[in-house]
């Protein structure tokens, strides 16, 4: 037998005696880890104080583990995932979710600019029918979904979003070379990803998920999600490493998948939420994080959650934020400490809105006594960008016909899954304290990706002179409205009109293969387009943020920081206002043609249809 093959099919065996390992145990007679699925699966209240910090003492606060690690970057190190159903415990709670290689957060995946990632996606789900999500379904999938359809995205990389390789000899697809989203992987198929990330390539926080349109968030929900590290640059690659503050502590840096599931009563994930449930970090409910006084670490913030926004603090002592989206800011943004209750807006404490990442540095105090406790807090947030409260609203207004105004729910009632919640645990230990110190914004200014230069109003005005419609206007919007099945095509109507539902749209129209916004130039004149797009959301019904997220380029917007000045800083996923105001970002293409998508990365309202394709043609 081949070498390759006879590795492969040892490789793909060891993979499935690990799965087959964690299902026999999962089916075994209850015990204190695993019970019955639907064991514990009780809705929880998150306004409950007390109920909630009972359930955190008794499912909780366990030491601190970051994901394990993969460099798939040769051939013999491809990393496989494995998509299958496995019994896992989150929380206490017991429950039959879809997963990788049977664990609750995926690996974190790490490369260096110019590798190549090589893994391989195998389907191992049953065959199964769902409803899609998207209400009329996109043409071509109304007899044909299911949430066991599966796809690979890596998030925030700037890769090919088109490319077929070779053939594979033993299941007869194309390799992809690239990290395409329009694909689907069915119950029994695999597929080998091989992408190449450029050689000028951003070092930072990234990271990766299933992203097939309908089921995305069911299978994100259920932790088909991981990071994605791009280290080993230079500092013109923007790698944070090679300041020695940092760099010093790398070796103890703390990744952290910030997880909402959407597990139900029963212990399954088979359609939109309807438990709301502490948030988790790399499946942990409230880990242990143990630092001595003085000590410094770098904490890798990955919101891969799917319905809510974060605002987060942690108690006396700044988050000082050093990276956005896995890109560095060349400066450090001191985000301050605040003591619930509270409310938290964008402006006051450090945001994460789903798909958002954050690497921020933690200093503890030289003074900390062993024994101190400091918690990292979600805060409730105000009405108008809480994810919760804008369900609410619209299934109020469902409740109501659709004729009534979404702005007649009170606040009061939108308390539950708009809570403060603790996140993690950070608890001072014996010994000296440890000298360390923060890097100045002097150094953290020299360390900035060569490749991601300002964008310039005259770059702009360069590009409109030669292509009058480069500039581009996107609203992500819910309303009433009535959409074409063929089409995607949405029109306003009345209650009682058949058809008539909330419709969740980009541009007045919902997904589908080929409505997508008008092409763009990857070159004006030879030189790299960039634009301004003007993006919003919102409706006469339905205020409500969304988080805007595109594929492949990523691009500038403003930010007020804790000092009151607003900043540009490079983003993939921006929550967009709520009051119908349009956010400026600029965006510059470069190098990459083909077609991806732009999405709200509220997952569920992604499958709903609040999705659009994008192409950049030469």
């Amino acid at each position: 037998m081949d070498r390759k093959v006879m590795a492969r099919s040892l490789s793909r065996l060891l993979v499935y005696i690990a799965v087959f390992e964690f299902l026999l145990l999962s089916s075994a007679p209850a015990s204190p880890v695993h019970k019955n699925i639907g064991d514990g699966c009780e809705a929880i209240s998150l306004s409950d104080n007390d109920a909630l910090a009972a359930h955190i003492n008794a499912h909780g606060s366990e030491e601190f583990t970051n994901p394990p690690e993969a460099r798939p970057v040769t051939e013999e190190d491809k990393l496989v995932l494995v998509v299958t159903y496995n019994v896992v415990t989150l929380a206490g709670c017991t429950a039959k979710l879809r997963t990788y290689n049977g664990k609750t957060v995926g690996p974190t995946i790490r490369a260096k600019p110019g590798d190549t990632l090589f893994i391989r996606l195998e389907n191992a789900l049953p065959p199964a029918k769902h409803e899609h999500p998207q209400i009329p379904p996109p043409p071509g999938h109304a007899q044909h979904f299911s949430f066991n359809i599966t796809n690979l995205h890596t998030h925030g990389l700037h890769v090919a979003p088109e490319g077929d390789g070779p053939v594979d000899p033993e299941t007869g697809r194309r390799k992809i070379e690239s990290d395409n989203v329009l694909i689907e992987l069915r119950p029994g198929e695999e597929q080998e990803y091989q992408i190449k990330i450029p050689e000028d390539h951003a070092s930072g926080t990234f990271w990766y998920h299933a992203h097939v349109h309908g089921g995305t968030a069911v299978q994100v929900g259920s932790g088909m999600a991981g990071a994605l590290i791009i280290d080993g640059g230079e500092k013109r690659h923007g790698d944070l490493d090679t300041i020695p503050e940092i760099g010093s502590v790398s070796n103890n840096e703390k990744i952290m998948v910030i997880q909402q599931t959407w597990i139900d009563k029963t212990g399954h994930i088979e359609r939109s939420p309807s438990t709301r449930r502490p948030e988790l970090i790399n499946g942990q409910l409230v880990p242990v994080i143990k630092l001595r006084a003085g000590e410094l670490q770098r904490w890798r913030l990955i919101h891969a959650g799917v319905n809510e926004n974060l605002a987060l603090s942690l108690d006396d002592h700044e988050l000082h934020e050093v990276a956005a989206d896995g890109i560095s800011l060349g400066r450090r943004v001191a985000w301050p400490s605040f003591e619930p209750p509270v409310d938290g807006s964008r402006d006051d404490m450090l945001f994460l809105a789903p798909g958002y990442r954050s690497d921020v540095l933690v200093k503890i105090s030289p003074d900390a006594q062993p024994g101190k406790v400091f918690f990292l807090r979600r805060h409730r947030l105000p009405n108008d960008i809480s994810i919760q409260a804008m369900n609410a609203r619209a299934n109020a207004l469902i409740d109501s016909g659709l004729e009534s105004s979404i702005l007649a729910v009170e606040p009061d009632d939108l308390d539950e899954g708009n809570s403060n919640q603790v996140l993690l645990k950070v608890e001072i230990i014996e010994g000296a304290p440890i000298q360390t110190s923060l890097p100045s914004n002097a150094s953290l200014a020299e360390v900035v990706p060569e490749e991601l230069k300002d964008i310039t109003q005259a770059e702009i005005d360069r590009t409109a002179a030669q292509d009058p419609g480069a500039n581009r206007s996107i609203e992500l919007t819910m309303a009433v409205a009535k959409c074409d099945p063929q089409t995607g095509n949405c029109v306003p109507c009345s209650p009682g009109d058949g058809g008539c539902r909330i419709s969740f749209m980009v541009n007045n129209k919902q997904f589908t293969m080929n409505n997508g916004i008008k092409p763009l130039r990857l070159k004006t004149g030879g030189e790299w387009t960039a634009s301004e797009w003007r993006v919003s959301s919102g409706g006469p019904l339905l205020p409500a943020t969304h988080p805007f997220h595109i594929h492949v380029n990523p691009f500038q917007v403003q930010r007020t920081e804790p000092d009151g000045v607003k900043r540009w800083r490079w983003k993939d996923t921006w929550l967009t206002y709520s009051n119908g105001a349009e956010g400026i970002l600029k965006m510059r293409y470069r190098v990459f043609t083909g077609k991806f998508v732009l999405h709200c990365h509220i997952l569920d309202h992604e499958d709903k249809g609040m999705m659009s394709v994008v192409e950049i043609i030469n």
